[in-house]
């Protein structure tokens, strides 16, 4: 069986690699004084904020196997909710109660794993040296930008699916008939795409429903219509920064990482940022990007099998609406062989793999 051939365990060995690269696990603002369960690549996770910063380490105390997550933070240490042993920021055990006379074992200590607060998110990566470095996100922070958290959401689909969904330009006037497109013009926009170090750049220039009150008077209330310049970079495996830009300097977006809970569970964390209508509530951009999600979910949660197909000729593409599709779905095989061994020849064969296109 060949590397492209679909198989559960090429599937399986993609779904794997996921564990060298950053992903998010929470939002900073929702780890505070508390610790926080998470799971990540089916690996149970505690994050806390020790120290002023926040660390991660598997939910488990080596000592009976209680999770870590049940407990809390005691003097800027966490302290296990069973036997009371407390940790220090680097996970060693700084004290056991029932044997307070007697020496703590060497081996008394948690395994921990890298994490880092970046963009209003908490990001873990499972193995010790990460593929590439964590998405950037320079709107968190300009005080010209209102960046929203909007309540992260799970689904039950492989994480590489739901990013796939993000960028698909053909489903916007099928799903998101009225809101985003119309099925009366079906036809996927032209756009460009060019693949960059750890990012697939995609961009356009096409019309849509306008769906976005700006303050910009340049705007035809009697128009449905925006045309507007669009932005997406794909940085991966599995976090997407896409921008809109409208008339007057105005930009929108959205920052949207999918995390893998497991293998056909995936978490996305959405943060809307804008830089007009900075006083006005926030509830509806909220509610907005909510209800397009939740039409995404139903239909990708539908989608066999649940992870992207190793296979790249397993599903039919068209040449214009499935680009990045397809370029997405080659990078993430080749970044599958270069975490495996003797995978040098497969890449290039994967890369020059046409797909299986309808005409």
């Amino acid at each position: 069986m060949t590397d492209t051939q679909l198989s559960a365990e090429g599937e399986a060995e993609v779904y794997q690699s996921f564990r060298h690269f950053w992903h998010p696990v929470a939002y900073s603002s929702d780890v505070e004084s508390q610790p926080t369960a998470v799971r990540l690549c089916d690996t149970d996770i505690v994050v806390v904020r020790l120290g002023g910063r926040v660390r991660a380490f598997a939910d488990l105390c080596p000592h009976r196997g209680a999770r870590l997550s049940l407990g809390w933070v005691e003097e800027d240490q966490i302290r296990c909710a069973y036997h009371g042993w407390s940790y220090d920021g680097d996970g060693i055990c700084t004290l056991i109660p029932s044997c307070l006379d007697q020496r703590i074992p060497a081996k008394a200590r948690l395994r921990s794993y890298l994490c880092v607060e970046s963009g209003g998110l908490v990001w873990v990566c499972l193995e010790d040296v990460p593929r590439f470095g964590i998405p950037p996100f320079q709107e968190h922070g300009d005080p010209a930008y209102r960046v929203v958290q909007i309540p992260p959401v799970d689904w039950n689909a492989g994480a590489a699916r739901r990013i796939e969904n993000f960028v698909d330009l053909a489903h916007i006037p099928w799903i998101h008939d009225g809101q985003l497109g119309s099925r009366d013009r079906p036809e996927a926009p032209m756009h460009d795409l060019v693949r960059e170090a750890d990012n697939i750049h995609m961009w356009g220039h096409f019309s849509e429903i306008q769906s976005i009150k700006t303050d910009s008077s340049q705007l035809d209330e009697s128009d449905p219509t925006l045309t507007s310049n669009h932005n997406w970079r794909v940085y991966m495996p599995l976090t997407v920064w896409w921008q809109q830009s409208l008339p007057g300097d105005q930009f929108f977006g959205l920052l949207v990482a999918a995390s893998p809970v497991s293998q056909n569970v995936t978490r996305t964390f959405m943060l809307n940022f804008r830089n007009f209508a900075l006083e006005d509530p926030d509830a509806p951009f909220c509610r907005f990007q909510m209800e397009i999600a939740e039409q995404d979910r139903q239909i990708v949660e539908s989608q066999r099998p649940e992870e992207l197909p190793v296979d790249l000729t397993a599903e039919l593409h068209v040449r214009t609406a499935d680009r990045m599709s397809l370029e997405y779905r080659r990078w993430l095989v080749e970044l599958k062989h270069e975490l495996s061994d003797g995978g040098s020849e497969n890449r290039l064969r994967i890369h020059s793999e046409a797909g299986n296109y309808a005409t």
